[in-house]
C-alpha cells in the first residue's frame, strides 16, 4: 500500500511538472508570436491616383508572420471599409471600390491595412493615396462657327468641361464628330 502512494505521489508531480512545461512552452510560443513587414502595393486602373465613383483601387498586401489564420481590415479615415478574413498565407489582393472609400475632397486618402493574427496581434501599412471624385463633370457644347451655316458647311463645335476629362465623343445624326487637334484629356475640345 505504502509502495501505492509513492507512485501515484511521483506520478501528481511528473504530471504537473508536464503540465508546467506545456504552459511555459505555450506562453513562449504565444509570446513571440507577431506579425510584421506589413507592405502595400496600389494598383490604379488608369495612370494616376484619381477615380472615379465607379471606378476601384486593386491592393496587393504582403507581410510576415506565423499563427495564421490571418484577418485583413481595410480602413480609410480610421473607419473599417473591408474586413477578409480566414487567410491562411502571408499575403492577399483586394479590389476597394471607390464608391467604399467615398469623395476624399481633392485631396489623396490612404487606404490603411491592418493585419490580424490568431492571437490578436496587429501590424499595419498605408496605400498610395487615392483621390476619388463622385461629383459628375458638366460639359457644354457650343456652335462656334456662328449663327447660320448651310448644309455642306463643317459645323464646328467646342465642348468645355468644369473638370478635366478624356475627351468625349460627339454624334449628330450618327456621325461621329472628328476631333480638331490631339487633346485627349483636358477641360476644353
Amino acid at each position: 500500500m505504502r509502495q501505492t502512494n509513492i507512485i501515484r505521489h511521483c506520478y501528481d508531480r511528473v504530471k504537473h511538472l508536464l503540465c508546467t512545461m506545456l504552459l511555459v512552452i505555450g506562453f513562449i510560443t504565444a509570446t513571440y508570436a507577431d506579425v510584421s513587414g506589413v507592405a502595400v502595393s496600389t494598383n490604379f486602373p488608369g495612370d494616376s491616383n484619381k477615380i472615379n465613383g465607379s471606378g476601384y483601387v486593386d491592393l496587393s498586401v504582403t507581410w510576415m508572420g506565423d499563427t495564421p489564420p490571418f484577418t485583413a481590415k481595410y480602413k480609410v479615415n480610421s473607419n473599417i471599409i473591408n474586413t477578409e478574413a480566414a487567410i491562411n498565407e502571408n499575403s492577399t489582393t483586394a479590389r476597394i471600390q471607390a464608391s467604399t472609400i467615398g469623395d476624399t475632397g481633392g485631396s489623396p486618402v490612404p487606404i490603411v491595412v491592418q493585419i490580424v493574427d490568431s492571437l490578436g496581434k496587429t501590424a499595419e501599412a498605408s496605400s498610395q493615396g487615392v483621390i476619388v471624385d463622385t461629383k459628375a463633370p458638366t460639359l457644354t457644347a457650343t456652335i462656334t462657327n456662328g449663327p447660320t451655316f448651310s448644309q455642306s458647311s463643317t459645323v464646328r463645335i467646342q465642348i468645355v468641361s468644369d473638370k478635366e476629362v478624356k475627351a468625349p465623343t460627339v454624334t449628330c445624326n450618327s456621325v461621329n464628330a472628328t476631333a480638331e487637334g490631339s487633346i485627349s484629356v483636358g477641360t476644353s475640345f
